[in-house]
C-alpha cells in the first residue's frame, strides 16, 4: 500500500463518517491546515497521531458517538448547525 492508497482511504472514511478536516485536525492536535496537509500525505504523522486516525477511520461506531484518542474526543459526525 502506498501513500496515495492511504490518502484515498482517509478521504473515504472522512466522507463516510461525515467528518470535517477540522475534526480530524483536532484529533491530531494540530491546526486544520497542517492536519489536512498531513492527511493528504504532505507531512509526517507521529505514531500516536497515525494510530488515532487509524482508530477513527476504521471504527464501526455509529454516527453520533465519538472516536476516542488519549487526548481528545472527536465527533464521528458533523456538529449540527443552527437554523437561520
Amino acid at each position: 500500500m502506498n501513500r496515495d492508497d492511504v490518502t484515498q482511504q482517509i478521504i473515504a472514511a472522512k466522507t463516510n463518517k461525515g467528518l470535517k478536516w477540522k475534526d480530524l485536525a483536532d484529533l491530531l492536535g494540530t491546526s486544520k491546515d497542517w492536519g489536512t496537509a498531513a492527511l493528504l500525505g504532505q507531512m509526517t504523522l507521529t505514531k500516536s497521531q497515525a494510530d488515532a486516525i487509524g482508530e477513527c477511520s476504521t471504527s464501526t461506531r455509529k454516527p453520533g458517538r465519538t472516536c476516542n484518542s488519549r487526548r481528545t474526543k472527536v465527533p464521528c459526525r458533523p456538529l449540527s448547525r443552527p437554523t437561520r
